[in-house]
């Protein structure tokens, strides 16, 4: 059995194979490899909060104008949840826009068969580690057969 040239739970990259997330890459198939930003899968749930914030501010400015110009002699009740609605919109406004999304960064291996999104994770200084060593195992792999 080959040495690991980097191992973890997700990763084990020895001179001979790449084994990425249980997915096997045989070193010598690999032609290219590149680190890319790729599109947060959770990045809806941003705007979705945004969106709600919106809603939830909209409804409250109506609901208050609606009291404000109403002449029947109510104890302010509605006032008051259309207090709410404004307050808690506009702070999901203000939450929304203030969370950046996290970024998402992919190990893109390209082979005969094309290129495919082996790894995905947060840390890019973790997807370059695994990069740099599956370089450093095609190195040795085209080393050995020259």
């Amino acid at each position: 059995m080959d040495k690991p040239l980097f191992f973890d739970s997700r990763v084990r990259v020895t001179v001979e194979l790449a084994t990425l997330d249980g997915v096997s890459y045989p070193i010598r198939a690999i032609s290219s490899l590149a680190v890319r930003e790729v599109p947060n899968p959770n990045g809806w749930v941003l705007a979705l909060i945004k969106v709600v914030g919106w809603s939830g501010l909209a409804l409250g400015a109506l609901g208050l104008l609606g009291a404000a110009t109403s002449a029947s002699g109510r104890d302010g009740g509605a006032e008051f949840f259309a207090f709410l609605f404004a307050v808690s919109g506009g702070l999901r406004i203000w939450a929304g826009s203030g969370a950046k999304a996290v970024k998402v960064y992919a190990l893109a291996i390209g082979s005969a068969g094309g290129e495919r999104q082996a790894l995905v994770a947060k840390d890019v200084s973790w997807v370059t580690q695994v990069r740099m060593a599956i370089e450093e195992a095609m190195r040795y792999a085209r080393h050995k057969e020259g």
